[in-house]
């Protein structure tokens, strides 16, 4: 504990120790659950609601090499054709395993699976026919003759099979084996495990995904249940694949390839919607992962932005912007997009009818937009470290602006943020209103890091569960226990007053404590605006000091309060009833 300061131990639920750095750490603002990903692409479950984090599940994320088989047939004959055949022959005992991915003379190539709508008449015997089947029928639009190549993999372990033999047909024509010999019966290699892979996790950390990082390699994307530690799905991934992650929480699965984007269903395992983008600009999703804006390019060269919607699969709308944007940001309910062109503002835009609606002036070029979850407010940050936060629905100007000189963090939950750095330390501000709630607090400079080198502390607020965390980027994740909140000042309004000047809030923040002048302690529910008090609402809550409260505290449980008074007493007391703790044997009045 030697990095904290003066009295940061105080406010410090729990550290987690990381030996190896993460690469994603999500927190479950539901559950209270921390699970962390990290660069050996383990991943560990922490609960951290009550007493020090402690870890309750651990995963080790595979990616999946295919090393196929490779055949050739080579076609001589009309560059041209109207219809294709393609007939693999297999002993495989499970043929739904097997994956065929043919390549025409042209390039151009198509993914196919063995299952019972491609059953021929003969057992173990499939057939493709670009009559009935479009992917194929694609394949006939340019030049046949020539070599056809097949690469067969077994995408599941634990059974195997033989290829047989293959025959593709060409208007009935079938093109013949290099040096017209057939080959032998070959076994169909099944998946093996690379050790080049790359990995992510959902929002809340409930699956993750693992996939092969090297692009020579061949593998699916496999699409894990991190409590359960299964492969709920594989998601076919392209050659070409740049980057994958979650969509819609974590039902989807969102592709970037060189040139295009898809999404595909996990549960189906099916493809939604491929859209055509520019690669300059990285494809950008809202909060919420249901908005999607990518960049293309008109017929004059003038750059467009286009928003998505990936629960409709449709374009919501668009802007014309001419140049390439630097920086992009669209809010979880896809109403406004916020666009910096490299200049000292950043505009923001209706998408619907891309009217402008507000323009933000920065002192120095714009380096980060980003939408809280609700869509309210817009935090920005410029090249001279300043930050700033800006209400939708106010005025153009900044609510809350902080200058610096090194990158600010910030998480917004539940009408508060938690802003800060490694360097400065951290506070927690209500909002609307910008006020600071109770002592901030330092996570710690790690020896390795430099403070200067602009490194964004990953930081997570869980407002409503009565903690934060941040976390380093080397040595630890740290978990805070949270000040009195925006909220509960809001609904206390001026009984503090009359109450006093100490509180304390339940570990599961349901319950407050007010500690009044008079001697006596009343309990407040965050969810009402009215005093909670045993037996009739005129009587104060806990009666029995004879001089003002100085300290006031729950238990880990909610159900016991202490104080203590300037009187020199320290009396328990039961939240539900309002009795002292039996263990006082002082009789309930």
């Amino acid at each position: 504990m030697a990095e904290l300061l003066g009295s940061d131990y105080g406010k410090l639920q729990g550290t987690i120790r990381t030996s190896v750095p993460l690469t994603a750490l999500e927190l479950n603002k539901a559950s209270g659950l921390i699970t962390t990903l990290d660069e050996q692409h383990r991943v560990d479950i922490w609960h951290s609601v009550e007493g020090m984090p402690r870890r309750i599940q651990r995963l080790e994320l595979l990616a999946e090499e295919i090393i196929p088989l490779q055949r050739r047939l080579i076609f001589q004959g009309a560059t041209g054709g109207s219809r294709l055949v393609l007939i693999v022959i297999t002993d495989h005992p499970r043929p739904t395993d097997v994956l065929v991915e043919l390549r025409a003379p042209s390039g151009r190539q198509v993914q196919l699976s063995l299952g019972a709508e491609s059953a021929g008449e003969e057992a173990g015997e499939f057939r493709f026919d670009s009559r009935t089947n479009s992917a194929l029928k694609a394949l006939m639009d340019e030049n046949v003759d020539g070599t056809w190549s097949a690469y067969f993999t077994d995408a599941l372990q634990g059974v195997s099979g033989r290829l047989l033999d293959w025959e593709i047909q060409v208007d009935g024509v079938s093109a013949e084996h290099p040096g017209g010999v057939s080959l032998d019966p070959v076994l169909i290699p099944e998946s093996g495990v690379t050790l080049v892979a790359s990995s992510v996790l959902a929002p809340g950390g409930q699956r993750a995904l693992s996939w092969p990082s090297d692009p020579a390699i061949r593998g699916d994307i496999l699409v894990w249940n991190v409590a359960g530690g299964e492969i709920l799905a594989r998601v076919p991934r392209p050659s070409n694949t740049v980057d994958v992650r979650f969509a819609r929480g974590q039902d989807r699965v969102l592709i970037s390839a060189a040139n295009s984007i898809e999404l595909w269903d996990v549960e189906r395992a099916a493809l939604l919607i491929s859209i055509s983008i520019e690669p300059s600009l990285v494809p950008v999703l809202s909060d919420n992962g249901r908005f999607l804006v990518v960049d293309s390019v008109l017929d004059d060269l003038e750059n467009v932005l286009a928003v998505w919607d990936l629960d409709e699969l449709s374009e919501v709308g668009r802007l014309v912007t001419g140049t390439l944007a630097e920086l992009v940001a669209t809010d979880s309910a896809g109403r406004f997009l916020a666009v910096s062109d490299g200049d000292r503002l950043v505009r923001l835009w209706s998408v619907h009818d891309g009217k402008l609606v507000a323009e933000y002036e920065h002192g120095a070029k714009p380096t980060s937009i980003r939408f809280d979850a609700t869509g309210q407010w817009l935090s920005t940050q410029d090249a001279a470290h300043s930050f700033r936060l800006w209400s939708l629905e106010g005025s153009g100007s900044p609510v809350i602006t902080r200058p610096a000189s090194s990158a600010w963090s910030v998480s917004i939950s539940a009408g508060s943020m938690l802003l800060g750095s490694l360097d400065r330390g951290f506070e927690i501000i209500g909002l609307p209103n910008g006020d600071v709630i109770g002592e901030g607090f330092r996570h710690g400079v790690p020896v390795a890091r430099n403070v200067a080198d602009d490194f964004v502390a990953p930081v997570w607020l869980a407002a409503e569960q009565g903690f934060a965390v941040t976390y380093d980027g080397k040595e630890a994740v740290k978990v805070w226990k949270l000040p009195q909140t925006g909220r509960v000042e809001e609904i206390i309004g001026n009984r503090m007053t009359e109450a006093g000047n100490h509180a304390a809030i339940s570990r599961d923040g349901r319950q407050l404590a007010i500690a009044t002048n008079a001697g006596d302690v009343r309990i407040l529910p965050i969810d009402q605006n009215a005093l909670l008090m045993p037996g009739a609402v005129d009587d104060p809550g806990f009666i029995g000091h004879l001089g003002r409260v100085t300290s006031i505290t729950f238990d880990a449980s909610g159900s016991l309060v202490a104080s203590g008074s300037f009187d020199g007493t320290i009396r328990v007391w039961e939240t539900a009833s309002g009795c002292a703790a039996a263990f006082l044997r002082q009789p309930c009045r």
